[in-house]
Order: structure tokens, then C-alpha cells, then sequence
């Protein structure tokens, strides 16, 4: 009977036994950890002393080493008008990466855009904001409804205020 105990015990510790951590796997992990974490974090873009767009979420992780900003749960970005205070378009996505060389965002998941002086909407799963040009990019589907049509495609490039965009592979258009 006591070999059939040493015998179980000796199975239970080599089931147990723990992965020993290496310099290698712990310098992986901190690579990984984001130098701060924010609530409510609320970024603002200027050109010289205009404000261009106020960006915003319920938390923001920054990664110094790697030069980007992530943004979670209800990032929000409105777009202003150039040497005006008045918003023109906002967009809405689950998040949101912010590339800290060249200000670009890029936004995932249910990516929804609405321009007020053209009274245009975009609906996707992907958006660049590409911010010195002021211009919109995806190479996902999209979908814009505008007063005088609704169009999806693949792919497409705007004006951040939806007055000027193109798809590039139509797959349907509805005129209204």
C-alpha cells in the first residue's frame, strides 16, 4: 500500500511542476507591459495654434519603446473645422491605435464616421486617419450614405469631412 502512495505522490509532483522563468521569457513579458495606462485619456491635435481634432476614450495604454498610443472602449474623435472652433465630422470605434511619429490613427471595429456639413455617414471596421493630410483610408469594406446615394465597396480614401471620397471596388450603389 505505501508503494501505491509513493507512486501516486511521485505522479502528483511531476504534474505539478512549474515552467521555471527565464531572463529571456520574463524581458518578452516586460516588453509587453505599457509604460502607463490612463483613464478617460482625452488627446488634442493642433496645427500651429488651431485645434484640428480632440481624441478621446475610457482607457489608453502608452507603449513608449514602440512609439504608439492604444485607446479602448468608446474612442471618440472630433474633427474641427480649419481656423474655426466648430466640429465638422466625429467618428466612433471600439479602438483605436495612435502612431505617436506621425500622429496617424488607425480605428478597429465598428468604425462609424459622420461628417455634418455633408451629411454623410461611413460605416466600417477599419479607418486611417492620416492627420498632416486630413484624409480617411481603408482597405476593408465600407459602407457611405450620403443625401444622394448610399455605395459600398472595398477599400475607399475622403476628406475627413466625407465631401470628397472614392471606393475603389464598388459593390453596390442605391440612388436616392
Amino acid at each position: 500500500m505505501k508503494i501505491i502512495y509513493l507512486i501516486i505522490l511521485i505522479f502528483l509532483s511531476a504534474c505539478f511542476e512549474k515552467e521555471l522563468a527565464t531572463p529571456a521569457v520574463i524581458n518578452q513579458e516586460l516588453e509587453n507591459v505599457p509604460d502607463f495606462i490612463i483613464g478617460k485619456p482625452v488627446i488634442n491635435f493642433y496645427d500651429s495654434t488651431n485645434i484640428k481634432a480632440v481624441l478621446s476614450a475610457d482607457t489608453a495604454k502608452s507603449y513608449k519603446k514602440f512609439q504608439y498610443t492604444i485607446m479602448y472602449h468608446n474612442v471618440h474623435i472630433d474633427f474641427y473645422q480649419k481656423e474655426k472652433n466648430i466640429i465638422e465630422t466625429f467618428m466612433d470605434s471600439d479602438s483605436a491605435k495612435i502612431d505617436e511619429s506621425n500622429n496617424n490613427m488607425f480605428a478597429f471595429n465598428n468604425v462609424y464616421v459622420w461628417s455634418e456639413k455633408s451629411k454623410t455617414s461611413l460605416k466600417t471596421d477599419f479607418l486611417e486617419w492620416n492627420e498632416e493630410k486630413g484624409m480617411l483610408f481603408s482597405d476593408k469594406f465600407v459602407r457611405i450614405d450620403s443625401p444622394v446615394e448610399i455605395i459600398e465597396g472595398y477599400g475607399m480614401e475622403s476628406n475627413q469631412d466625407l465631401t470628397n471620397y472614392k471606393i475603389f471596388k464598388v459593390s453596390g450603389v442605391i440612388t436616392k
